[in-house]
């Protein structure tokens, strides 16, 4: 009998005495972060988060050349135009809607995925899904074939990354409120590093796959990192003590709850209710979201008005000193990417130092709310077609508001990040990682829908074939003929011709039986070089023309020229805006204009030679005020000013040599 008693009073001691133990181990303080090896370890991982996708956004003039490019075996149906695949529409659809579905899901199923599993599993996909990217720059396929691969890629992508990134977010927030802002100061170094690329891209005469191939590689490489980082950090004590203290602690309190009798139950539940212990139980989603609504929707707001403007407004803006080319070439790149980068990270870091507003404060939604105020002052920067005029044209202006928009939204964000997980329990710390990961991305598809319209479209239909499309010419025998003799001519060796010295050429002729035209917007169809277009109402500041074609496979040259209008059976024009050849025996881009019949001194120097033998290319030349602005593939490659000011004069396009037209607009 007196057994039994002694049995019976032990059993009821038990849950109290481990307790008490679980009590005294939260009361031991945490190991010291020797080496500041895991903070190192978790902006790692931070980095690793968001660089992959940098490079894969600054490698889609990649993406865009290659759907461009024709498949020579399908018996003679040429390549189909960027524009008809959509392609940037898909994959920002492709990337945000599955950031959506799988960060929301990923609150629901890290209860039954461990977190281990994920995210090693997502790094692994990660992994693979950049090394078949890389491996297909050197691959040709049709573009039909290329765009579905693609688009699966970027769908896959994303849903690892999603799955990631709310792991990590999650398992950052088991840490002290200092290491979530080393992880969101890894993102911001992340596209610091990006833009960084993008510049010494620009500034060096890397080949366009040469270039494609070192993104690709970068991030498979950069993904390897993460994946053996994260693999490192549960051997530190200090990341041990934080990852798996929690964990140890809800297993011996799952065996006393699930194993001890009812009275048991009761004398943990008077506890809980005298405020002696936290229940050990996982909260709801809902119950975390009650918790942290706030936080969430002031990340969601943070981030939908940093991307209604950046960068779809702020890539708009042009400096003032266009008369200096070198920096008008890297403007963007720096006021705009790297400028912001690196406020961003500057205000990610800060929150490690000082943290203000309190998360209990008022004015932290102020803060939040009142960076709305960015939005009309970049609009009303120098904004190339701005609907709404230039109020703050000079630089130094568009870089004091991009340093404080791009600064305050590293700097709420990261506290916003940081604040999350203050806000709950221990045990759902990862819950509300991951719901503020899913906010984080709503706010991206928020500032998807709100960016705002206040730059002019570029219209789609400039170059018209005598007012509905671009007409090629034959003559009676059906035979292509060429434009002008002075597009033939050497520019290397004529620098200067004069009216009588100019040969003799043949305009081509329009036959009465010619009746087929060729649309800008149709796919199955490819251009016939020689060209010439008529260009609807001549050009002017703000207009552009865009040529999309393929380089032959074995180019000698080829040219471009905007002339005022077509000339004659026996005389060129004598006014011509712009002739452009590009050679490839000396790999140079000659450029000149001819006015009242005298042509002027050719300009040769550019920073790199951008063209490919038998490679895709995309030429826009901007008209601006007081220049020519052309552009290949996305680089700026020289500016030429103008030397006929008459610019809605300028009304015919001409396309000869080594290269297949594939789009004009």
């Amino acid at each position: 009998m007196e057994y039994g008693q002694l049995n019976k009073r032990q059993t009821r001691d038990q849950p109290t005495r481990r307790i008490n133990r679980m009590w005294n181990e939260k009361k031991q303080s945490a190991p010291v972060d020797s080496g500041h090896r895991a903070a190192l370890i978790i902006f790692v991982l931070g980095l690793g988060t968001l660089l992959p996708w940098n490079f894969f956004i600054t490698a889609s003039q990649y993406f865009n050349g290659r759907l461009t490019l024709s498949n020579d075996t399908s018996n003679g149906t040429s390549g189909i135009a960027t524009q008809s695949y959509n392609y940037d529409s898909w994959m920002a659809l492709l990337s945000q809607l599955p950031q959506l579905l799988f960060t929301l899901l990923n609150s629901f199923i890290y209860q039954r995925v461990k977190e281990r599993v994920r995210v090693a599993l997502s790094l692994i996909v990660i992994f693979l899904l950049f090394s078949l990217t890389a491996a297909l720059v050197q691959v040709s396929m049709q573009p039909d074939t290329f765009f579905s691969v693609t688009m699966a890629t970027i769908w896959f992508i994303n849903t690892f990354s999603a799955v990631l990134q709310g792991s990590l977010f999650g398992m950052v927030g088991l840490f002290p409120p200092r290491y979530s802002t080393l992880f969101m100061s890894g993102q911001g170094l992340a596209g610091m590093f990006a833009a960084i690329a993008m510049l010494f891209s620009i500034l060096s005469n890397a080949e366009k796959s040469s270039a494609a191939l070192g993104y690709f590689i970068t991030p498979c490489v950069a993904t390897l990192v993460t994946l053996l980082c994260y693999l490192l950090l549960p051997r530190l004590e200090f990341a041990r003590f934080y990852m798996s203290r929690s964990q140890t602690d809800s297993v011996e309190m799952s065996e006393d709850l699930l194993g001890s009798a009812d009275k048991k139950i009761q004398n943990v539940k008077d506890l809980e209710a005298s405020g002696k212990m936290e229940s050990q139980e996982r909260s709801s989603v809902l119950a975390v979201f009650k918790k942290i609504w706030l936080m969430a929707l002031c990340v969601t707001c943070v981030f939908a008005v940093t991307l209604s403007v950046f960068p779809v407004i702020t890539v708009r803006v042009q400096t003032v000193y266009k008369e200096n080319a070198s920096w008008d070439e890297v403007f963007t790149c720096v006021c705009c990417f790297i400028v912001f980068n690196a406020m961003d990270l500057a205000g990610r870091s800060t929150p490690s130092l000082v943290q203000w507003p309190s998360k209990q404060s008022l004015l932290f939604p102020v803060a939040v709310l009142s960076r709305v105020v960015f939005v009309p002052l970049l609009m009303k920067c120098n904004v190339t077609n701005s609907k709404l005029g230039v109020l703050f044209s000079h630089d130094c202006a568009f870089v004091t508001f991009m340093a404080l928009f791009s600064f305050s939204n590293g700097y709420l964000a990261s506290l916003c990040m940081a604040y999350a997980p203050q806000l709950v329990r221990c045990k759902d710390c990862e819950t509300a990682g991951s719901l503020m990961t899913f906010f984080l991305v709503l706010g991206l598809a928020v500032a998807n829908q709100l960016k705002t319209g206040c730059v002019d479209s570029e219209p789609s239909d400039l170059l018209e074939v005598y007012g509905e499309g671009l007409r090629q010419h034959s003559d009676v025998a059906g035979r292509k003929t060429g434009p002008a003799a002075f597009l033939q001519m050497n520019m290397a060796e004529t620098h200067k011709v004069t009216t009588q010295g100019r040969k003799k050429w043949s305009v081509p002729q329009r036959s009465a039986t010619d009746d087929s035209k060729a649309s800008v917007r149709a796919p199955d169809r490819k251009l016939t070089v020689p060209f010439r277009g008529h260009i609807a109402a001549g050009m002017r500041p703000g207009r552009k023309v865009v040529v999309v074609g393929v380089v032959d496979p074995s180019p000698d040259r080829f040219y471009i020229a905007l002339t005022c209008g077509c000339g004659t059976d026996n005389q060129p024009p004598p006014d011509v805006a712009l002739e452009l050849c590009a050679r490839f025996r000396d790999r140079q881009v000659l450029r000149r204009a001819c006015v009242s019949g005298s042509w002027g001194d050719v300009e040769k120097a550019v920073p790199f030679f951008p063209f490919i033998r038998g490679q895709p290319f995309k030429i826009e030349i901007h008209c601006e005020h007081g220049r020519f602005r052309v552009v290949v593939d996305g680089q700026q490659l020289f500016d030429f000013s103008h030397r006929v000011t008459s610019l809605s004069d300028v009304d015919t396009l001409w396309i000869k040599g080594s290269v297949s037209i594939t789009k004009l607009a």
